[in-house]
C-alpha cells in the first residue's frame, strides 16, 4: 500500500565498483534498423524513441501533428497511432513515448500533462494527469509511474524521484542536499531504468553513483566508481557543447536481467573543439550551425557484473549514442540533402564460453 507524502532516503552503505576486465570479453554495437521518413519529415533532433518486442519503433515528436509515428522493424514508416483533436485521447505535443508491460504504449503530452495509455495496436485506453517537471520516467504497470522530476510543490520540492498514480504523487524520495541555483536543480534530473526484479536503477548524471530503489522509496543498493571523468564539484556546465567542452555525464542505464548492468556515458569528443554559432532570429540569441551533436561527444559503455561489483568490459565510441529503453541506442545525423536520419543499435556483450 502506498502512502502519500515524502519518504526519506534510507541509510545505505556504498559499494565501490572496481575494474576487472575480462580479457576475452567484447562489446559489439550491432546495427538494428534505420528509420526512413524523408517523404513525411516526421523526425526532429533527439526525439523520444521506444523499441517494442517485435522490433517496431515508436517516435514521439512535435512534428507529427500530435500523434506518435510507428515504424516497422526494418525502418519503414507504418502508421500514426494516437489521436489528434478534441476530447479524451488527443495528443498535441508528444514529449515522451515508452512501451510498458505487454507492450502497452505510453505517450506523454508535455503540453496538457496527460499520460496516455494505448493498446499495442495504438487504440486509446485511458489517460492520467501527471505533475509538471517530469524529465525521465518509466511505467511500472497499470497506472503506476516512476519518474525523475523537478516538481515545485511544498510536498515534492527537492526530491528527484517520485511515484505517481491516478491520484497524483504517491511518494517522493531521494532528497538532495544544498539545493541552490540552476546547477543544483540540474542535479535532480536522473536517468532511470527498470531493474530485473521490479525495482528501479537511478543514476546521478554528473558523478558515477548509481542507486537501486524500490517503488516504495526504499534505497536498497548504492554503487560508486572512482573515475577521473567527473569534476569534483559534481556540477554540470550550463554552456552548450558547441562553445564549451562538455562534462562527462551518465546518459542512461540498462539492466539486462542476466546479472549485468550497462552504463552509458557521454563525454567530450576526443578531438573536441569549439564551433562558432550563427546569429539567431532574436538579437543576442545565437543558434548552432547544426542540431547534430555527434562531433562534440563520444560514448563510453561500461558493463558491471552485479554479482562481483566489477566492470568486466568497456568500450569508447567516437559516435554519440542516445540510450533508448530496453538496452537500445540511437544515433542521429543528416544526409547530404539535409534529411534527418535515426539509426537504432543494440549493444551486446560477447563472452566466450568456458571450457
Amino acid at each position: 500500500m502506498f502512502l502519500f507524502g515524502s519518504i526519506g532516503a534510507q541509510a545505505q552503505d556504498s559499494v565501490e565498483v572496481k575494474t576487472a576486465l575480462c580479457g576475452s570479453c567484447r562489446i559489439a554495437i550491432q546495427w538494428k534498423t534505420r528509420l526512413r521518413d524523408a517523404d513525411r519529415a516526421l523526425t526532429m533532433p533527439y526525439s523520444s524513441l521506444a523499441v517494442g518486442v517485435d522490433g517496431s519503433v515508436l517516435m514521439g515528436s512535435v512534428l507529427t501533428g500530435g500523434s506518435v509515428a510507428r515504424f516497422t522493424a526494418d525502418g519503414h514508416f507504418d502508421r500514426f497511432i494516437g489521436r489528434s483533436g478534441a476530447g479524451p485521447g488527443e495528443l498535441r505535443h508528444v514529449t515522451g513515448v515508452a512501451f510498458g508491460p505487454g507492450d502497452t504504449i505510453f505517450a506523454l503530452d508535455g503540453l496538457s500533462r496527460w499520460l496516455h495509455r494505448l493498446t499495442p495496436n495504438g487504440d486509446f485506453i485511458d489517460r492520467t494527469l501527471v505533475p509538471g517537471g517530469i524529465h525521465n520516467w518509466l511505467p511500472l504497470g497499470g497506472h503506476l509511474l516512476f519518474a525523475s522530476a523537478t516538481v515545485p510543490t511544498r510536498r515534492a520540492v527537492g526530491y528527484p524521484l517520485h511515484v505517481i498514480n491516478r491520484r497524483g504523487i504517491v511518494a517522493s524520495f531521494g532528497q538532495e542536499a544544498n539545493l541552490f541555483g540552476k546547477r543544483a536543480i540540474a542535479r535532480l534530473i536522473r536517468p532511470v531504468a527498470p531493474a530485473a526484479d521490479g525495482r528501479v536503477w537511478v543514476a546521478d548524471r554528473f558523478s558515477y553513483r548509481i542507486e537501486l530503489w524500490s517503488p516504495r522509496g526504499e534505497r536498497v543498493r548504492v554503487l560508486t566508481r572512482d573515475v577521473d571523468w567527473f569534476p569534483k564539484d559534481r556540477g554540470p556546465s550550463p554552456l552548450v557543447p558547441q562553445l564549451a567542452r562538455p562534462p562527462t555525464r551518465i546518459a542512461g542505464l540498462h539492466d539486462a536481467g542476466d546479472g549485468y548492468l550497462w552504463v552509458f556515458l557521454l563525454t567530450a569528443d576526443a578531438n573536441w573543439k569549439p564551433e562558432a554559432l550563427l546569429p539567431g532570429p532574436v538579437p543576442g540569441m545565437p543558434v548552432p550551425r547544426s542540431p547534430v551533436l555527434d562531433p562534440f561527444f563520444d560514448t563510453v559503455i561500461e558493463v558491471i557484473d552485479l554479482r562481483r561489483n566489477v566492470v568486466v568490459s568497456a568500450v569508447r565510441s567516437g559516435r554519440m549514442f542516445t540510450p533508448v529503453p530496453r538496452g537500445y541506442l540511437a544515433s542521429y545525423e543528416v544526409d547530404d540533402v539535409g534529411h534527418p536520419i535515426y539509426t537504432v543499435w543494440r549493444p551486446r556483450l560477447n563472452i566466450p564460453p568456458t571450457r
